[in-house]
């Protein structure tokens, strides 16, 4: 009977252990849960709200996200782009060019700058985007995914190109007062 108390005893002792090292595990648990939430809202802010098209795609080049900026100027809902690749929505060119990019970012584990130009849902313009392709690290260090930022910079190049197309006819015209006053011509 007292071998009964004592184990009944140690068996009470280890329980109150055992209950106290659950009840530190799911504290532990609820505190990563309530990080792990800050996180995905602090992540879906930005692919709400960016002004610029934010993109995740897996190692086979399949869509996992776009925020809603991407979803507008492509014409497809984040929703219906889940897995899909490039090819299966872009024009061609566009979507070899941004394989071509990923294989890169994929290989080599480093970010690739590039400007494609492209026609967009909405328009049959021509648009210039310029695109920042990056890897996606998972814990062990290697290279799961990529990520892109793309902006349309069209309006930009359009304003350069008239800029330099002014400096271009003001040197023109400098050149040519230049070449008439030092002939003597007036």
């Amino acid at each position: 009977m007292w071998c009964d108390l004592v184990n009944a005893n140690l068996n009470y002792k280890q329980l109150t252990i055992e209950v106290k090292r659950l009840q530190e595990e799911v504290l532990s648990l609820t505190q990563s849960k309530n990080e792990l939430l800050t996180y995905k809202q602090q992540l879906d802010a930005i692919m709400d709200n960016a002004p610029v098209e934010v993109i995740l795609k897996d190692r086979e080049g399949r869509y996992l996200r776009v925020n809603k900026h991407c979803e507008s100027i492509f014409g497809v809902k984040n929703d219906d782009l889940l897995g899909m690749l490039p090819a299966e929505i872009h024009e061609h060119t566009l979507a070899a060019a941004s394989q071509e990019n990923d294989q890169f970012v994929l290989k080599s584990g480093k970010a690739k700058w590039c400007e494609e130009i492209t026609e967009l849902v909405g328009d049959s313009l021509l648009h210039t985007l310029s695109a920042i392709q990056f890897p996606i690290f998972n814990g062990d260090g290697e290279v799961n995914g990529v990520g892109a930022i793309i902006s349309d910079i069209t309006e930009k190049v359009l304003i350069k190109d008239k800029l330099l197309k002014k400096m271009h006819d003001l040197v023109w015209r400098n050149n040519s007062a230049s070449w008439a006053i030092g002939s003597g011509m007036k």
